[in-house]
């Protein structure tokens, strides 16, 4: 049992929140577990690596979000895809298991955060997959041009072009790091040659109705598979969808819901016969 851990299992819930907020923690936590690290992926034919310090609790647990991973393979498969784009890619943990998917042949990653993205290109290089996997390297939203980005210095898993979206500061007391990165939307990085995707995942931390809105030809014309976590905006984001004659499923129960949830796939009704989902 690693350190982390046996923290986990001794320390009180509410103590460990009181610790995270102590600069002189981070900063000793930041020491102690500085350095890359990796894993096998366990639904990926590749090694995944991370930043043990921004990434503490993939030493401890590995890969987060498998059960969503396992869920998006089945449509995946049911849909035939084989162009996926990585829409808020992070580190790379989906992209690997999107690049290990058949029948994907491409994964287009698109993550802004300037340390996810060293790691992300880490993960692309050592597993020899630059035939698989590009990244771009900006945000997605309705409009192009330039936006502040509010990084996570902490974590790297909560950044977001959202002001009002400050995770760390909350459950850590620490700032967010700010930075200038370049916008652009899904229709204009498709009208400039990238290839439509077949299956979508986002991950935008709140950002996703103004990405969404920026694909209005995608969804209309292409009509892609997706799979995104919805944080806020639920009845617009679900409007959106049903406009462009969409269906959508609850990811952890598989069944048609009306209204956007946290974990929502989205399948256009001409692709319900495939998807493998009941309506």
């Amino acid at each position: 049992m690693g350190l982390g851990s046996i923290a986990r299992t001794v320390i009180p819930s509410s103590m460990r929140a009181r610790l995270r907020r102590s600069p002189t923690v981070r900063w000793m936590l930041g020491k102690m577990y500085a350095g890359v690290a990796s894993v096998k992926h366990p639904l990926a034919p590749y090694t995944f690596y991370f930043d043990r310090a921004r990434h503490p609790g993939m030493a401890a647990g590995g890969v987060d979000e498998c059960e969503d991973m396992e869920f998006a393979k089945r449509l995946i498969e049911a849909v035939g895809a084989k162009t996926a784009w990585d829409v808020g890619a992070n580190i790379g943990a989906w992209s690997l298991f999107l690049a290990g998917t058949k029948p994907i042949e491409r994964v287009i990653c698109f993550e802004p955060d300037q340390a996810n993205q060293r790691i992300l290109n880490m993960n692309r290089l050592r597993n020899g997959i630059t035939d698989i996997i590009s990244i771009r390297e900006v945000a997605l939203s309705d409009h192009p041009g330039e936006a502040t980005f509010y990084g996570d210095p902490l974590t790297g898993c909560t950044g977001s072009l959202e002001q009002s979206s400050d995770f760390i500061e909350k459950h850590y007391g620490a700032k967010r790091t700010e930075y200038k990165v370049t916008l652009s939307t899904i229709d204009s990085e498709i009208a400039a040659g990238l290839p439509p995707p077949d299956f979508m995942k986002m991950d935008v931390e709140g950002h996703e109705l103004a990405a969404l809105k920026g694909a209005t030809r995608l969804l209309a014309e292409h009509r892609p598979t997706i799979q995104l976590e919805v944080s806020q905006n639920h009845d617009e984001v679900s409007a959106l969808f049903h406009s462009h004659g969409y269906v959508m499923f609850g990811v952890t129960t598989g069944k048609r819901i009306e209204r956007a949830d946290f974990a929502t796939a989205a399948v256009h009704e001409s692709m319900l016969g495939r998807s493998g989902l009941g309506v």
